[in-house]
């Protein structure tokens, strides 16, 4: 039998690689989602519950 990788073992071998790739995603995404979903919930909380206005992008103009 040859050393060599066949076209199908060359297949077989991406496609598990993207598997991988794909659930490593999903799991890295999960794992950032997750925290980040509790922090805007609480901070949407505090601005209802507050006079404090969300930040814009937007500088105030410059004065001289």
């Amino acid at each position: 039998m040859s050393h060599h990788m066949t076209r199908f073992d060359s297949r077989r071998g991406a496609r598990a690689e993207n598997q991988l790739r794909t659930a490593m995603l999903d799991t890295v995404t999960h794992e950032l989602r997750t925290p980040l979903t509790s922090i805007k919930a609480s901070v949407t909380a505090l601005l209802a519950n507050s006079r404090l206005r969300p930040f814009t992008a937007q500088r105030p103009p410059h004065r001289d």
